[in-house]
């Protein structure tokens, strides 16, 4: 079993001293995780276009609004940001960033999420991901899944960015075209087996039936290609069913059922559960303007409850 998870490995695959000589880490950590089983991922990875970078790391944001302060489209030019703090859980902060081809830094953090998913051997231990909104919107996963089943269009891509993503990466050399089985793992399958949703990612028995079916309207063996029709054929599924009901079809949102709600249930000992307990309490009578019992979230506001229950190894 897994028990170290890397989110958005893409932030964590940087090599070099500074921003002049920026350059890609993802094989060497793509072949640290291939002989490790212990570990799995998602990959971040980063689309060209208009962003908002939002985290519970507010000293980065403040760098970040730094960073960004003699381009065109910075904070100091009238664009909106934010810092904020809440209850004293964490310092938020919301700042927009605008990813461009053009960019060495930006072209090199592009070829970095692709070359260390098509460096990975295990695919059931890393999904896809975009760390949504920071490094691109989720509704740019067509555009993804286009880039990792063909070459063509990863090298037509790779001619309109900066040199320094050919320069400083592998990513001009990776052949490999991931198939459609292969991206039902990394878009599907994988992220259900690490969260423990044991009825979801599969078509097996007992699992909740949820199906999109698309239609790519060329020859499947075909797609690598004709990479615009994978783009075109993920962005709208014919038909969307969830737990067996039709919900899309058509373009057209024909049902709205009520979802499920998971919670984690955590078997620790019980001297570390009550230690726990007291220390929680201690902080919110001391720090929250709110008691711990209004804290809570009543069971009401989660009618389709389903409980993922874990323990400590």
């Amino acid at each position: 079993k897994t028990n170290v998870h890397i989110t958005h490995v893409q932030f964590s695959s940087y090599g070099g001293r500074g921003w002049q000589d920026f350059r890609s880490e993802a094989v060497e950590i793509a072949h640290y995780i291939n002989k490790n089983k212990h570990v799995s991922c998602d990959i971040g990875q980063i689309i060209f276009t208009n962003t908002t970078t939002m985290t519970a790391d507010g000293a980065w944001e403040w760098v970040l609004r730094g960073i960004t302060e003699h381009l065109a489209w910075s904070p100091r030019s009238g664009s909106k940001w934010m810092n904020a703090q809440v209850e004293l859980e964490s310092c938020a902060g919301v700042v927009p960033y605008i990813f461009r081809r053009k960019n060495s830094v930006n072209a090199v953090q592009w070829a970095i999420g692709l070359e260390f998913l098509l460096s990975m051997k295990d695919l059931t231990r890393v999904s896809i991901s975009t760390d949504h909104p920071n490094g691109g919107p989720f509704t740019f996963y067509p555009l993804i899944l286009s880039w990792l089943m063909s070459k063509t269009a990863r090298k037509e891509m790779l001619a309109k960015v900066d040199k320094a993503a050919q320069e400083r990466t592998t990513i001009a050399d990776i052949t490999r075209e991931l198939t459609l089985s292969e991206i039902v793992q990394v878009s599907r399958a994988s992220a259900a087996t690490l969260l423990g949703l044991e009825s979801k990612g599969h078509l097996g028995v007992g699992a909740d039936a949820d199906v999109a079916i698309y239609d790519f309207k060329v020859p499947l063996e075909t797609l690598a290609t004709n990479y615009r029709a994978i783009e075109k054929g993920f962005a709208d599924a014919r038909y969307t069913i969830k737990e067996g009901q039709i919900v899309y079809s058509n373009g057209r949102v024909i049902a709205s059922p009520t979802g499920k709600t998971f919670r984690v249930k955590a078997q620790v000992p019980e001297d570390w559960r009550l230690q726990i307990q007291d220390a929680i309490e201690e902080r919110f009578l001391k720090h929250y303007t709110v008691s711990l019992n209004n804290y809570a979230v009543q069971p009401e506001y989660f009618p389709r409850e389903e409980v993922i229950e874990t323990q400590m190894l």
